[in-house]
């Protein structure tokens, strides 16, 4: 199993529930193509475990859907709702598209995490580019909630003009 492959076993939502609608072939279909929306009824914040993560959809591309759709458990990120307080679903169009450019933030600890080239980057701070994320956040400005430019973890606009400002 490559790195691409990986991130989903280690961040899932549900860590105590089974897994009704997903089985083995599911999930090795949900992790070896690009990122979709269902993806985030999976996904927590690896810092401080809230779910669900807010998504931000920058950029998609149409794919065919597969013959057997599942539902989403909990929360509809094509739908921004949880499941149980939503009565009519449109699970195909979701199986219709994969985003290829977008960003998931943690609503409790301010974290963002940018999905770049279909792959969601989920990694701890300690483990981060500040120049790799800086320049995600500079290209994608315009699309991103102010909230996240200025106070964002672990990197953000306002810190980075100010660590750029001290250098000069």
């Amino acid at each position: 199993m490559n790195k691409r492959q990986t991130w989903i076993f280690l961040f899932p939502a549900h860590f105590n529930k089974p897994r009704n609608n997903y089985n083995n072939d599911t999930y090795y279909s949900l992790v070896t193509s690009g990122m979709k929306f269902r993806l985030v009824d999976l996904l927590a914040c690896p810092i401080c475990k809230t779910f669900p993560l807010k998504l931000s959809v920058f950029e998609t591309y149409d794919i065919t859907p597969p013959e057997k759709i599942f539902k989403c458990e909990l929360y509809c990120a094509y739908h921004s709702v949880f499941v149980k307080d939503f009565k009519e679903t449109d699970c195909v169009a979701c199986y219709s598209k994969e985003i290829k450019t977008g960003l998931l933030v943690c609503p409790s600890c301010n974290r963002w995490y940018p999905i770049d080239e279909d792959i969601p980057r989920m990694l701890p701070d300690e483990n981060r580019q500040e120049k790799d994320d800086v320049d995600f956040l500079l290209r994608w400005k315009d699309r991103i909630e102010i909230q996240i430019l200025n106070n964002g973890k672990p990197f953000n606009l306002r810190y980075h003009s100010s660590s750029q400002r001290e250098k000069i």
